[in-house]
C-alpha cells in the first residue's frame, strides 16, 4: 500500500463502495418513507382534498413527545461489577467515573435525539471516542488536546456495506460522513490542499444566493471509514483527491467492535434497517385528517350558503358576505321585506357516521401504536370511565413500553462500555472524578485513608492501576423512568405505613435497612435519604448509650453482690470463731473469762 498506484487503487475502491452503499440506503429510505415521518412530526402532512385547506392533526408530534418523556426522563444509573481480574475498589471507581462523565458530557440530551430517530426512522446512532489534536510531524509531533466525547450521529451520515443483516454486529465496514468547513480541512491536512468544497446541504438556493461571504458556507464532506477485516481506519474526502487525508491507522488494540452504537425498537429479520415506530399507523392518521377536514368543510360550507333575489345585493356586498368578517354591514337594494328577499339555506346536519369512523380510527391507532390517548394528555373514552378501567388500558401498553425501555437501557450499556474502554485507553496520568451519587460513607472513608478521596471537593483520584482488570457494566433497571407526584405519594404512604410499627423497635434488621436505602436511592428522594441516615445514626447512639448504661448497671449490681458476699463471709467467719471458742472453753482449753 506504500506505492502511489496501490494507494490510488484503494482510494478508488472505497469511493465505489461508499457510492454503492449510498444508492442502497437511499432506495430503502424511499421505500420506508423516513423523511415523510420526520416531516409529519413537524406538522407537514401531504394531504390534499381538492381546493379545501387541510388542517393537520399532529398525532406524530404528540406520540414522539410522550414517548421520549415516558421512556427517558432521567439520567440512567450505571452499575459496575468486578469480573475475574477486577477489584471491588476498581468497580467503585468505575461506577463513580462513568456516572460522572455521563452527566459531564450531557449524554442524556444526545440519547434523547437518538430515541427520536428510532421512533421516526427506526434507528438512531451514537459514537464514542476521543478527539485528538496534534501539531507538527515526525520527531516534532506532539499532542495538543484530547477530549472524550459521546455524540449522536445522524442516520443520514451513517453508511455500511451492502448485504449486512444485523448492523453493526455483522458489518464488514462502516463509514461516517463528516461535514467540516473547507478552510479548516485544508489547514489540518496537507493532502486537502486542492479541496474546493461546496455549500452545506442544509442551505437552500435562496438563502445561499443571499449570503455575501460565501466562504462561511463552504463545507467539505469527509469519510471516516472503519474497516473490520483489515482493522484499519481511513479518512478520505468526498471529492476526488490523489490520496487519503491522513495515513491509514490501525484500530485500537483492544477494541473488538465498531465505535458506533445502534438503537432500534422494531428489527425486521434478515433486513438491516428496522421498521419505523410510526409507519404501521401512519395511514390511519392520514384518513383521520381527511375525515376531520370533511367535517369542518361541511359545517363551513352550509353556514355560508344563501338564496337571494337577483339584484338584492351588488357584488361588493356579496364579497363581504362570503368573507364572513364579524361586524361588517351589508347593504341591500330591496325596498320590501328583507326576509322575503334573502333566505339562508337550512343548516345541514353532520352525518353521524363521521363520529363513529373517527372513534374507530382512534381505536385502531391506539391499538397499533400501543399508546393510549390519555397518556398524551387527552380524554380517554371508556364504558364506565372508572379509574380501574383506565389502569387496565394503561397496563395494556405496559409490555410494549417495557420492551422499549429495555432497548434504551441496553443502548446506554453499550455507550457506557465504550466510555470505559476509551477512559482506560487514555488513563496515562492520574485522573480525578467527582462523586455525584450517594456512595456509602465507609467506602469514602476507605478511599480517604489511602489518600485518594478529598471530602472538600468530593473527588476521587485514581490511576490506570486502580481501574485495571475486567468489569461488567449494566444500567439499573428503571433508573431512566419518570417519577411523578402520584408515584412519590404512594412511596411516601408505604414508607409511613412501614415506619409506624417499626418506630418503637430498638433497631431495624440489616436486610430491611438496606432495602429501604435502596428504594430511596432509586427514587432520588434526597430529604428522606438524609432523614433515614440521621435516624440510623440516632438509633445507633441510643443503642450505644443503652449498652453503656447497661454495663454500668451490671457493674453496680456486681459490686453490690460482691459486697454482700464479703459481708456474709465475714459473718460466717465470726460465727465459726465464736463456736470454736465456746467449745474450747467447755473443754477447759481456754479460761472461762477469755475474750475472743
Amino acid at each position: 500500500m506504500g506505492k502511489k498506484e496501490d494507494r490510488q487503487k484503494l482510494l478508488s475502491k472505497w469511493s465505489d463502495r461508499i457510492s454503492s452503499s449510498k444508492k442502497w440506503r437511499e432506495q430503502i429510505e424511499q421505500e420506508q418513507k423516513w423523511e415523510t415521518y420526520i416531516d409529519a412530526n413537524e406538522g407537514k402532512y401531504d394531504v390534499v382534498l381538492g381546493s379545501t385547506p387541510v388542517p393537520p392533526i399532529n398525532e406524530i408530534f404528540a406520540y414522539t413527545q410522550t414517548s421520549v418523556a415516558s421512556l427517558f426522563a432521567q439520567n440512567p444509573y450505571i452499575s459496575v461489577n468486578a469480573k475475574k481480574t477486577g477489584t471491588i475498589e476498581g468497580s467503585i471507581i468505575w461506577e463513580a467515573a462513568l456516572n460522572y462523565h455521563w452527566k459531564e458530557l450531557k449524554i442524556k440530551a444526545e440519547v434523547e435525539l437518538q430515541i427520536i430517530d428510532g421512533l421516526h426512522v427506526g434507528h438512531g446512532w451514537n459514537k464514542v471516542g476521543n478527539n485528538v489534536k496534534t501539531s507538527g510531524d515526525g520527531d516534532q509531533l506532539h499532542l495538543e488536546s484530547e477530549t472524550l466525547f459521546s455524540n449522536r450521529v445522524s442516520w443520514r451520515d451513517m453508511f455500511m456495506n451492502v448485504g449486512c443483516r444485523n448492523p453493526p454486529n455483522d458489518n464488514l465496514w462502516m463509514a461516517q460522513r463528516i461535514y467540516r468547513p473547507t478552510e479548516d480541512v485544508k489547514e489540518d491536512y496537507k493532502a486537502a490542499a486542492k479541496l474546493t468544497g461546496s455549500p452545506h446541504p442544509a442551505l437552500d438556493d435562496t438563502l445561499r444566493k443571499s449570503l455575501t461571504w460565501k466562504e462561511d458556507i463552504n463545507f467539505s464532506a469527509l469519510w471516516e471509514i472503519w474497516d473490520a477485516r483489515e482493522r484499519t481506519i481511513y479518512l478520505m474526502a468526498d471529492e476526488t483527491l490523489p490520496d487519503f487525508l491522513e495515513e491509514p491507522r490501525p484500530w485500537p488494540e483492544d477494541l473488538k467492535e465498531f465505535p458506533f452504537q445502534m438503537l432500534k425498537f422494531n428489527p425486521i429479520p434478515d433486513k438491516p434497517y428496522p421498521l419505523s415506530d410510526v409507519a404501521p399507523w401512519f395511514p390511519q392518521v392520514l384518513e383521520k385528517i381527511k375525515i376531520f377536514t370533511q367535517a369542518l368543510n361541511h359545517i363551513k360550507r352550509w353556514n355560508r350558503q344563501m338564496i337571494a333575489k337577483q339584484g338584492t345585493m351588488n357584488q361588493s356586498e356579496l364579497d363581504k358576505f362570503e368573507k364572513g368578517i364579524d361586524g361588517s354591514i351589508l347593504f341591500a337594494k330591496t325596498t320590501g321585506d328583507i326576509q322575503t328577499a334573502v333566505k339562508m339555506v337550512d343548516f345541514g346536519t353532520l352525518p353521524p357516521d363521521i363520529y363513529m369512523i373517527l372513534d374507530r380510527l382512534d381505536q385502531t391507532i391506539d391499538k397499533i401504536r400501543g399508546q393510549a390517548g390519555f397518556e398524551q394528555g387527552g380524554q380517554a373514552k371508556t364504558q364506565s370511565r372508572t379509574v380501574g378501567e383506565l389502569e387496565l388500558m394503561k397496563g395494556g401498553s405496559g409490555a410494549r413500553t417495557d420492551r422499549k425501555v429495555d432497548c434504551i437501557e441496553t443502548h446506554c450499556e453499550n455507550i457506557a462500555r465504550h466510555l470505559m474502554f476509551n477512559l482506560k485507553q487514555n488513563c496515562d496520568l492520574d485522573q480525578l472524578v467527582k462523586i455525584t451519587g450517594n456512595e456509602p460513607q465507609e467506602i469514602l472513608q476507605a478511599f480517604a485513608a489511602e489518600g485518594k478521596y478529598d471530602p472538600v471537593s468530593k473527588t476521587i483520584r485514581f490511576n490506570s492501576q486502580d481501574i485495571a482488570g475486567e468489569y461488567d457494566v449494566s444500567i439499573k433497571a428503571g433508573s431512566t423512568l419518570p417519577l411523578d407526584k402520584m408515584s412519590r405519594d404512594q412511596i411516601l404512604d408505604r414508607t409511613i405505613q412501614l415506619a409506624i410499627p417499626l418506630a418503637s423497635t430498638p433497631s431495624l434488621p440489616p436486610f430491611l435497612t438496606e432495602l429501604i436505602k435502596e428504594r430511596l436511592r432509586d427514587y432520588d428522594i434526597k430529604g428522606l435519604q438524609v432523614a433515614f441516615d440521621q435516624q440510623g445514626q440516632l438509633m445507633a447512639q441510643q443503642q450505644q448509650q443503652q449498652a453503656q448504661s447497661g454495663q454500668m448497671q451490671d457493674a453496680k449490681v456486681k459490686a453490690e453482690t460482691d459486697k454482700r458476699a464479703a459481708q456474709a463471709q465475714q459473718i460466717q467467719t465470726n460465727t465459726e470463731i465464736t463456736t470454736l471458742a465456746a467449745h474450747a472453753k467447755a473443754a477447759g482449753v481456754l479460761p472461762l473469762d477469755a475474750k475472743i
